[in-house]
């Protein structure tokens, strides 16, 4: 019926050299385009958290340069840009592995250190070098640095990211969003699949607000994307 409206309506305007077309809302595809899409809305955290900082994600510093950043990476291969991206923000960074309770955390490092994980790979593939790291909470790094609310935190742990929110229950209640990557297809043994993280957050009232970054297999199967998780009485749903 639509397309017959604008088919009408197009004949009616052809003769003033104009024509109608359908407005197509164009998905998030990339990190900066949700988070432009969350500062339209009214999203200003006080401190932005990066769990499993790697390299840097530097979309989420250049999106709130004025924010306080909390940097935590336990890979002490990442230190010396780590330390590049602290000259130009206020930045905070904690080298250590973020997790639900202190202590010391045991992590398969791979030869693509990108990979690594708390998770072991399926059998037959290389498990990396096991190393023991510290770990910390969020709420605990919160307090002992006095970062305040309001929070956006971005979680990007292999797998784990249930893990890491388990030791944020102080902090989710001033807590704006929560960015998470989430596996449909999981590599990993015993690691998370999307369904499980979706109702884990629904369970601390979180719900599925964005989603951007997919990204597929060799054959085309939806393997990864990185989503947003919101209160579910947020007003960046209304």
């Amino acid at each position: 019926m639509r397309r017959q409206i604008l088919k009408f309506a197009n004949a009616c305007v052809l003769p003033f050299g104009l024509k109608l077309q359908t407005q197509r809302v164009r998905l998030h595809e990339r990190m900066e385009d949700a988070l432009h899409h969350l500062i339209h809305k009214g999203c200003h955290p006080t401190t932005c958290i990066d769990v499993g900082a790697a390299h840097g994600t530097l979309p989420f510093y250049e999106a709130f340069p004025k924010s306080k950043h909390l940097l935590i990476e336990p890979l002490a291969e990442y230190e010396s840009e780590i330390k590049l991206i602290m000259r130009k923000y206020e930045c905070y960074y904690e080298q250590a592995a973020a997790g639900s309770a202190p202590g010391i955390l045991k992590i398969n490092v791979k030869e693509r250190i990108t990979g690594s994980s708390v998770f072991c790979e399926q059998p037959g593939v290389n498990q990396g070098t096991l190393r023991e790291v510290r770990m910390v909470t969020l709420d605990q790094i919160c307090e002992d640095r006095k970062l305040p609310g309001p929070y956006l935190v971005k979680i990007d742990v292999e797998g784990a990211e249930m893990e890491v929110v388990k030791g944020a229950e102080k902090i989710i209640g001033e807590t704006l969003a929560f960015i998470l990557e989430l596996t449909f297809v999981a590599r990993l043994v015993n690691a998370p699949e999307a369904g499980e993280v979706i109702r884990f957050m629904a369970a601390r009232g979180f719900v599925l607000y964005d989603i951007f970054d997919l990204r597929t297999r060799d054959d085309g199967t939806l393997f990864q994307a990185d989503a947003i998780f919101v209160p579910r009485d947020s007003y960046l749903r209304v």
